[in-house]
């Protein structure tokens, strides 16, 4: 008997609890007004070092051309602390705050709305309540009084209203602003700063006929249908670049969709940074990175992946007179992303060409390409003619990665005469390299025969 009504209790328990929960969810300001703890006191024991009022307010601006907007708005006054810890920007959003890692903050928000509100820090590691949780609101005329350490690193972050059920609405009318954070580190790389660091915001605002904003949590007034982008660039990183600027086009409403994806596929990408140097009437793809460490290499490398189509042929080299550790670990990453690792010379300086390579090739045998699957060139014309040789049997992607690549872009110690087109396969393709031994003692040039166009079939080499 026991044992049942020690059942039939945990049962009535339960359903208690769950009826409580669901009563809950329907009616959340129950829970927020049982548990509200308002902060109004500054503690004694906490020193600020930077102690502001911020204010959210009701107000009008003069945003588009005729009646003023009504909005809400943050206005701070600095109590204590360096003047640049505030700063008042143009608009209606709330002031820049700029704090330093370490400083202890004072912030006493004054609700002047005929709403509930509070301010939520986000992305500050503060104590939780300091941390403006919708169940601290406060009400028109209240104070709530944040006390906290800047624990951060340097970086940009930003204040907004954080009250329940309203956070998006009064995020809309202008409870927003910007936080930004020094540190020691930040200051020791000497970045641009005064004028030349220009904090911006971007927002996307809907207006009534008389210039009111007007909130809508779930817009279906537009749609855009597809819109297909066709790029010669490649990389995922590419990929996310495109759309990113593309959603951005289509969000602001400065161009037409189809016009935006006409443009973004005519873009070439930043200079060396997989940057194609091929033609689209030719057999192989050639690209030029300028990755100078393993993990630039490595990650440029397996950027490539989804969209091989064949064996990816790697040239790079190390220069001299500078970090001889990355060597090796250049290899490794040559070794594991790509099937044909050419190792030739980077600018060498004071050192020996040959001792770089050998430091290279240490990792490249290292992640497992054998001497079938690499060689070595110390000529980087040579090493670019051994490519197209390696890439030529089939159509085959190739890749030269490196920095100072001077072979595709003629630098000054490689003259590479306009007749030559070593990745092309049109008649513009006025040399093929006959066959040698891979340690031979340079390249061979051979003219297309005039009857075929063509030349020798190139040695299949490496298998």
């Amino acid at each position: 008997m026991s044992n049942i009504t020690n059942i039939n209790y945990r049962r009535r328990q339960f359903l208690q609890y769950t009826a409580f929960g669901a009563l809950t969810a329907a009616l959340p300001g129950l829970v927020l007004s049982e548990n509200r703890v308002l902060n109004n006191k500054p503690n004694s024991a906490f020193k600020a070092d930077v102690e502001i009022d911020l204010i959210a307010r009701p107000t009008e601006v003069a945003i588009l051309s005729g009646k003023h907007t009504r909005v809400f708005q943050y206005h701070g006054k600095l109590i204590k602390g360096p003047q640049a810890a505030l700063k008042t920007v143009p608009g209606y959003l709330g002031p820049i705050f700029s704090f330093q890692k370490g400083q202890k903050i004072r912030i006493n928000f004054y609700n002047q709305l005929s709403e509930l509100c509070i301010t939520h820090w986000h992305g500050l590691h503060v104590p939780q309540i300091m941390d403006g949780h919708p169940m601290y609101a406060i009400s028109h005329g209240e104070r709530y009084v944040y006390e906290f350490e800047i624990k951060n690193p340097a970086g940009t972050n930003w204040y907004h209203s954080h009250t329940h059920e309203l956070t998006g609405a009064q995020v809309y009318q202008g409870l927003a602003g910007m936080i930004i954070i020094s540190d020691d580190v930040e200051q020791k790389l000497e970045l641009p700063s005064g004028e030349y660091d220009l904090p911006i915001i971007i927002q996307d605002r809907n207006f009534t006929h008389d210039n009111q904003l007007s909130f809508n949590l779930r817009r279906h007034d537009r749609t855009f249908g597809e819109v297909e982008v066709r790029s010669r660039l490649l990389g995922l990183h590419n990929v996310e670049n495109l759309l990113v600027a593309l959603a951005i086009a289509l969000a602001l409403d400065i161009v037409d969709p189809a016009d935006a994806a006409r443009a973004l596929g005519e873009e070439g990408g930043a200079p060396g940074r997989l940057e194609r140097c091929d033609e689209d009437a030719d057999d192989v793809r050639v690209l030029v990175d300028y990755a100078h460490t393993p993990d630039a290499l490595a990650r440029a490398l397996d950027s490539l992946a989804p969209f091989r189509v064949g064996r990816v042929i790697c040239v790079f080299g190390c220069g001299g007179d500078r970090d001889p550790t990355k060597r090796a670990p250049m290899g490794s990453a040559a070794g594991r992303g790509a099937d044909l690792a050419v190792v030739t010379s980077d600018n060498p300086r004071g050192e020996a060409p040959e001792a770089i390579a050998e430091a290279v090739e240490v990792g490249v045998r290292a992640a497992g390409l054998t001497r079938s699957r690499s060689a070595s060139s110390l000529k980087r014309l040579g090493a670019t003619w051994w490519c197209s040789i390696a890439a030529r049997p089939s159509p085959r992607r190739c890749t030269p990665h490196g920095p100072e690549i001077s072979f595709l872009s003629a630098g000054k110690d490689t003259k590479i005469p306009k007749s030559w087109a070593p990745f092309g396969t049109t008649s513009t393709t006025a040399w093929r390299r006959g066959a040698r031994s891979p340690r031979g003692g340079g390249p061979e040039w051979r003219r297309p025969s005039p009857a075929t166009g063509r030349a020798s079939p190139p040695p299949r080499w490496p298998a």
